[in-house]
């Protein structure tokens, strides 16, 4: 899936989502990654230089394996052992031409 970064936010700020699942690195962290409903995903950056003729090309991130998703689990349930610092996580979503 080529994917965009929207940033870190915080554990507060995580209800502000509605459908988004958390997955696990394969470096042991986590990530969320919003409207996916896969259960294991392989993460790419968008090459910009070759937009929008090759969307299916990009520069890997990660491969990731989903914990957490917000349609089945509550919110209670979210394991933040291996957030950064504890309290922040980052956040992708599906990229967009814009």
């Amino acid at each position: 899936m080529i994917v965009e970064n929207i940033g870190y936010t915080l554990i507060e700020n995580i209800s502000n989502y509605t459908n988004f699942s958390i997955f696990e690195t394969h470096k042991n962290t986590h990530i969320i990654v919003l409207n996916s409903s896969e259960n294991s995903l392989v993460l790419y950056h968008p090459k910009r230089d070759r937009l929008p003729w090759k969307l299916v090309e990009g520069k890997k991130i990660c491969a990731c394996k989903k914990v957490f998703d917000s349609k089945i689990d509550n919110l209670n349930n979210i394991d933040k052992s291996m957030w950064n610092n504890g309290n922040q996580i980052i956040v992708y979503q599906e990229y967009q031409i814009s």
